[in-house]
C-alpha cells in the first residue's frame, strides 16, 4: 500500500490550495463587477434627466418594454407547445 508522508500531504494541501485560490478569486472578481453593472444601470435609469430628454426617453422606454413583453410572451407560448 502507498503511503502518504506528511510532507506529500502539506504539498497536495498547498497543490491544491494554489489550485483553488485563483478560481475563487476570478469567480469574486466576476460577481463584483456584475452587481456594480446591475447597481450603475439601475442608477442611470432612475436619474432625473432634463424635459427635453424626458419625453423622448420615456417613449424609448415604452417601446423597449413592449418589445420586451411580447418576446417574453413568445418564449412562454413556446413553452407551452413543449
Amino acid at each position: 500500500m502507498f503511503k502518504i508522508t506528511r510532507s506529500e500531504a502539506n504539498r497536495n494541501l498547498i497543490l491544491l490550495a494554489l489550485a483553488l485560490v485563483p478560481i475563487v478569486l476570478l469567480f469574486s472578481i466576476l460577481a463584483t463587477a456584475l452587481v456594480c453593472s446591475e447597481y450603475w444601470s439601475l442608477r442611470r435609469e432612475r436619474r432625473p434627466s432634463s424635459s427635453s430628454d424626458s419625453s423622448s426617453a420615456s417613449t424609448k422606454r415604452s417601446e423597449s418594454s413592449d418589445s420586451d413583453a411580447d418576446m417574453y410572451m413568445k418564449g412562454v407560448e413556446l413553452m407551452e407547445h413543449v
